[in-house]
């Protein structure tokens, strides 16, 4: 999962040494002793990115000795190892909510497809596939697909689906809590 690496501009740079108060996080030193420069906490080959979070001031040093490592204990300071993990927390969630976006997708166009053979339409009503994405979610999707199936075969209008769909739904509810 290779990152890309992007060129940080000077304002980033700065303002990276300026929280870091032109301090290594990692040894502590400071200029003119050695040369500050801006290291990833998260590798950029490991998906980091150039968000503050994840960067703090290092001398080249230490950065040069770090590599493209997670460091386990991570820099000197409490608060660069708290915001390198909610760095990663907020990386992670980003990605799961990408996938999440991406599933949700193929299964819009895998109902949008199934509408549209069932019931031998050029395309389907976005409010109806909607609908039947919201059923899959409650419902086992094998079992809305059949209904969507059953209601195609017993000669429901493409225009009455929806209601018909609601109706099975409603039913299967009802005795659910009986």
């Amino acid at each position: 999962m290779m990152g890309k690496r992007t060129t940080l501009s000077k304002k980033l740079r700065f303002d990276v040494f300026d929280r870091d108060n032109f301090t290594c996080r990692y040894c502590g030193k400071t200029p003119p002793d050695v040369k500050l420069v801006i290291d990833h906490m998260m590798p950029v080959k490991e998906g980091g990115g150039a968000e503050p979070a994840n960067l703090i001031t290092s001398c080249s040093e230490c950065n040069a000795g770090k590599g493209a490592k997670i460091l386990e204990r991570g820099a000197n300071d409490k608060n660069d190892r708290r915001r390198a993990q909610e760095y990663m927390e907020q990386r992670d969630a980003a990605k799961l909510a990408v996938r999440t976006i991406e599933a949700q997708a193929d299964m819009r166009a895998s109902v949008e497809e199934l509408l549209c053979r069932e019931f031998a339409v050029p395309s389907a009503q976005h409010a109806l596939v909607s609908h039947v994405c919201n059923l899959m979610v409650e419902f086992d999707p094998q079992t809305v697909i059949s209904w969507v199936g059953q209601t195609a075969a017993r000669g429901i209008h493409y225009s009455s689906a929806g209601r018909y769909l609601s109706g099975i739904a409603r039913a299967v509810r009802k005795e659910g809590a009986a």
